[in-house]
């Protein structure tokens, strides 16, 4: 949850200071690799349960391992690891949701043969288990590390997937504990 916030946070400021500096929004990369850096993005997400390892997807894209991971940071900020993670986490979280497959059902869905590991990467990426899901819990608990306050924040996942949602919550709370 740190990290999604931190992420609210650059996203918000990287139009201020590309803007300030005059900068494009990906020097680094040209045009036909961006296109296959959007190439390979696809291929992991059709195959999630059972991804290329990176050297296999950069060669499918026709770019070095190097360009792929480079690629991956500038394009979607974080790594093609990262990103497959989070994308396997977030079909995981629906299916979930829906109530008709169960945690282990889920889990090998995504690409898991460890339920525990995937009960893991779960709680990590929503702050809450799989289990609890499945139970019919709506609610992610956000501790407020960044504040000198005892804060606890309950977000509503819909909230989570907007930015202005999210930033109006988490000001809120900071507003009336600085305040």
């Amino acid at each position: 949850m740190q990290a999604k916030i931190q992420e609210l946070m650059a996203l918000q400021l990287a139009p201020i200071l590309a803007q300030s500096d005059g900068l494009q929004p990906y020097p680094r990369l040209k045009a036909q690799t961006i296109v296959r850096i959007h190439h390979a993005r696809d291929i992991l997400l059709s195959r999630l349960e059972n991804p290329p390892l990176i050297p296999e997807l950069a060669q499918l894209v026709g770019v070095s391992d190097r360009t792929l991971g480079n690629g991956f940071r500038e394009l979607f900020g974080t790594t093609v690891f990262g990103y497959l993670t989070s994308k396997r986490m977030e079909q995981a979280e629906q299916l979930l949701r829906s109530g008709k497959l169960t945690v282990t059902q889920v889990a090998n869905l995504v690409g898991y043969a460890q339920q525990g590991h995937f009960a893991i990467a779960f709680k990590r990426k929503f702050g809450i288990t799989p289990v609890n899901v499945c139970q019919g819990k709506k609610y992610f608990r956000l501790l407020m590390p960044f504040c000198d306050c005892n804060a606890v924040l309950d977000i509503d996942p819909p909230a989570i997937a907007s930015l202005y949602s999210a930033n109006i919550a988490i000001n809120n709370i900071c507003n009336k504990h600085f305040n």
